[in-house]
């Protein structure tokens, strides 16, 4: 529970996720979500609140896509950096993933650092 936030409602109580927990989770569940366009376009907004101390929430490949998209798409470098430096630090091994679920990865770039295949050009949406 230390990734919900509990927010006192007229009704009652609402639980509601984390930043990092739903960065987290839109790239776990990128096609249920419309894809990880629409996942980097609500992660560049989220970007700005993500603290990258989350690394017991998710399983390597997820980061290793979310690193891809907060560094290389997005810009993001200081949280990714961060994020990179914890994934060594808790020994998660990175192995060649790709970036877009269910697609070819022939001919796809391998990304050095995130170890990412690059099977999809992503473009952010303007909101």
């Amino acid at each position: 529970m230390s990734y919900i936030e509990r927010l006192e409602i007229p009704a009652g109580w609402l639980n509601i996720s984390c930043p990092e927990l739903t960065a987290v989770d839109l790239v776990a569940y990128q096609e249920h979500v419309g894809g990880l366009t629409r996942t980097a376009t609500v992660l560049e907004e989220l970007s700005l609140k993500l603290d990258a101390g989350f690394l017991k929430v998710a399983s390597a490949p997820v980061f290793q896509r979310l690193g891809y998209l907060l560094d290389c798409v997005l810009g993001e470098e200081a949280i990714a950096d961060d994020l990179h430096a914890l994934m060594k630090a808790g020994g998660m091994k990175m192995k060649a993933v790709p970036l877009i679920l269910g697609t070819s990865v022939d001919d796809a770039e391998v990304d050095k650092k995130w170890k990412v295949m690059v099977n999809q050009e992503i473009e952010i949406d303007d909101l």
